[in-house]
């Protein structure tokens, strides 16, 4: 198999399969940022529901735009990780004691995914963190419209947390027996149902996913802001974990019962199916739907604390005013001295002050940074010595 090297927060390398490819299904992560709205601080939760269809949009953007992309489809890791990876055996005891064990940076899962030999890493923990700083970063310095991209990506990814397969390398249920019809492609009789992790994570919930929803009940007082998105999101993937055997004995004992043994048997039964998985393990999603829209308010709610709790009104028009100064020359009536200026001469990369990203000086993020709070490179080389990344819509070389 083609593999991928995929890059975690901390700039760390870890290696990954080209498959599973990114998401499974996409009315999960539908109910999860419907439901994260419900959870989110009272002074931003205005923002959110002006732009509902947008956030929505940009949290199912990893499945369905990044796969497409030549350059975010290196993300594939970002999805899942492995902590059951160590486990001695495959029963519930065995993978919590592994998932407990299971390094908690980035070098150190590294170390792990090379002890056992494989190339199937991933970064979900320390992605988050990355997606939590970008949040943070367009709180401060963007405009609406990077506030809404940022969380929905972090809201996405939440999801995954939440999804007991995105924590195991029993994805596909092959370590533990259970049925598989090979890989299938979408549009194909068979793709939602040809693994343990497609019956559950896109079928179960395709099929009754307003009755789970009906059931979430949240509200802004079940989340708290969320400040330690690594620790937080280990946190949710272990409980995730501890769900995973629960779901692998009951569709193997649920295919064993209905006498399926194969793809005919089972596409003649899947009603069948589908109605006893829901009776076994419905109460497992619906809490594993709200633990992903808990997750994912906090997050959002913890950027914006870090961020120092900006205006609503100030991050939907910050965006306007950058770019105004920045295109005319001229200070804004809001700002005398204007929102931007062009850095001396020579300076070819700005950053922002508690931002670990840089720009080229002509980005419209870098347009958008307030001379206060603009620090200046010049050369990309020199931001990254100092612990920054290059701006993902400008792609800052040289």
């Amino acid at each position: 198999m083609q593999n991928h090297t995929c890059t975690a927060g901390a700039g760390v390398l870890l290696l990954c399969l080209a498959a599973p490819a990114f998401a499974i299904g996409f009315e999960n992560h539908r109910i999860v940022a419907r439901e994260a709205m419900e959870c989110l601080p009272g002074p931003i939760a205005p923002l959110f529901v002006a732009e509902r269809l947008a956030f929505l949009e940009r949290s199912l953007e990893p499945a369905t735009v990044w796969p497409r992309d030549s350059e975010l489809r290196r993300r594939e890791c970002w999805h899942h990780v492995p902590l059951d990876l160590a486990a001695a055996a495959q029963t519930r005891e065995a993978r919590l004691d592994a998932a407990a064990r299971f390094p908690r940076t980035p070098g150190g899962a590294r170390a792990l995914y090379t002890e056992h030999h494989v190339r199937r890493g991933g970064t979900l923990p320390w992605s988050i963190e990355e997606l939590y700083q970008d949040l943070v970063e367009a709180f401060r310095e963007g405009s609406e419209e990077d506030v809404i991209r940022a969380a929905g990506y972090l809201t996405h990814f939440a999801g995954e947390c939440a999804s007991p397969f995105s924590a195991t390398a029993n994805t596909g249920g092959q370590l533990t027996g259970n049925l598989q019809f090979g890989s299938r492609q979408l549009g194909e009789e068979l793709y939602p149902h040809q693994s343990v992790q497609y019956r559950f994570d896109l079928e179960l919930v395709n099929r009754n996913g307003s009755r789970y929803r009906e059931r979430l009940h949240l509200s802004s007082s079940d989340c708290e802001s969320i400040g330690a998105p690594v620790d937080r999101s280990f946190s949710v993937l272990l409980d995730s974990v501890g769900c995973l055997d629960e779901l692998l004995t009951a569709d193997r004992e649920i295919l064993a019962q209905l006498a399926v043994t194969d793809a005919t048997g089972f596409l003649r039964r899947a009603n069948e199916y589908y109605v006893l998985l829901d009776e076994r393990c419905g109460d497992v999603y619906v809490d594993r739907l709200r633990a992903a829209a808990r997750l994912a308010g906090g997050l959002i709610g913890g950027a914006w604390e870090a961020a120092g709790r900006p205006d609503v009104e100030t991050v939907r028009t910050r965006g306007l005013r950058g770019m105004s100064a920045a295109a005319t020359g001229q200070p804004t009536a809001d700002d005398p001295a204007g929102a931007a200026s062009e850095p001396p001469p020579g300076i070819t990369f700005v950053g922002s002050k508690g931002s670990k990203v840089f720009h080229r000086s002509d980005c419209p993020h870098a347009a958008r940074i307030r001379d206060g709070n603009r620090v200046e490179f010049r050369s990309a080389d020199e931001a990254r010595r100092q612990g920054r990344r290059p701006c993902r819509t400008c792609m800052p070389e040289g």
